[in-house]
């Protein structure tokens, strides 16, 4: 079925998207300067135009392929996406300001240890032990656009409209300070864009023109001309485009790829970049510290990243709680 071709590649995609991510989020310090390696950081110049873009087009894009398409209401959307995304973003505020107030004295940026600082990590991302939760309620917001997104989908004459005011709302700079970016509603507007786009992906059928070799040559081409000519959004929707292409091309050349965790990501993205931290605080800085040896303990950061929160989500899945599942991520049994 043509329908189980469309999970398959966009499993790949998403397993392309949160290697972007961890890879992004690597950190080993340069004792000489105190800060993140150089090494680290260019990588993380290069990759960060498609990590988290490429994430909210494949949701948005599942959003359509399963729910716009499926007809589902709008009730029982609103109650599946607080369960699978507010449950565990309420449970993983508490995890991380525990664990950051715990190791206080040896991390890098240690957090204030008081009950409105902790209150405030739930509403409230940058500088706090939550900072990488952001990307949850930004993605609740989006799908509370359900009812006007799909409107959208059966009047396709509203599609360019759409997404022509999408792309303006990416240049707009809402004046929000960090202390008032209450559930980080400054990401609304530099999102939409990349969410509706994939919505608009699978309801015109708009992939199908990126399944061959030529395609992925273009855009990766362009991808990398409008990175060197710094121009933001181009790069990133190049570079969502290139993704795709490698994804829909990956699965007829190795259907297999990223096997070993694709059907972990949301685990990974909730785990791995406070297992991340942990490798490096535990091997690099406190026992293996070389400059030699950056690249290699680069690549060790990146697979614990990935397959630590692997490991631990088997097994939570052997667990009888649903509850405990749905807090890691995992669907209920």
């Amino acid at each position: 079925m043509e329908g189980a071709k469309r999970i398959e590649w966009i499993s790949i995609m998403q397993s392309f998207a949160i290697v972007l991510v961890v890879m992004y989020h690597v950190q080993l310090v340069d004792k000489s300067t105190g800060m993140n390696h150089a090494f680290c950081e260019h990588i993380s110049d290069i990759v960060e135009p498609f990590h988290m873009p490429a994430f909210f087009f494949v949701s948005g894009a599942l959003l359509c392929l399963t729910r716009i398409e499926r007809h589902w209401q709008t009730r029982r959307l609103y109650a599946d996406k607080l369960r699978r995304l507010m449950v565990p973003m309420v449970f993983f505020v508490v995890v991380n300001y525990i664990l950051k107030v715990a190791m206080n004295s040896v991390v890098k940026h240690p957090v204030e240890a008081s009950l409105w600082n902790f209150v405030e990590s739930f509403f409230i991302y940058k500088n706090h032990p939550s900072d990488y939760l952001w990307f949850l309620p930004t993605l609740m917001g989006l799908m509370l656009l359900y009812p006007f997104l799909r409107a959208v989908c059966n009047r396709t004459s509203l599609i360019a409209p759409v997404f022509i005011t999408s792309v303006a709302l990416w240049f707009v700079d809402l004046p929000i300070p960090e202390e008032w970016n209450v559930l980080s509603i400054s990401h609304l507007n530099k999102y939409f864009v990349f969410f509706f786009s994939g919505v608009v992906t699978f309801k015109l059928g708009l992939y199908k023109r990126l399944n061959s070799w030529p395609a992925l040559a273009v855009s990766g081409a362009a991808t990398v001309a409008f990175y060197l000519c710094d121009i933001p959004l181009a790069t990133s929707l190049a570079g969502i485009c290139a993704i795709m292409s490698a994804s829909l091309l990956a699965e007829r050349v190795c259907g297999r790829l990223f096997s070993s965790f694709r059907n972990y990501i949301f685990p990974i993205y909730l785990m791995g970049i406070r297992v991340q931290a942990i490798v490096e605080l535990l091997l690099w800085r406190m026992v293996f510290y070389d400059e030699r040896f950056v690249v290699v303990f680069y690549v060790v950061n990146v697979l614990a990243g990935l397959y630590i929160p692997v490991l631990i989500a088997k097994l939570l899945e052997k667990s009888h709680s649903n509850l405990l599942k749905m807090c890691f991520g995992l669907r209920r049994s």
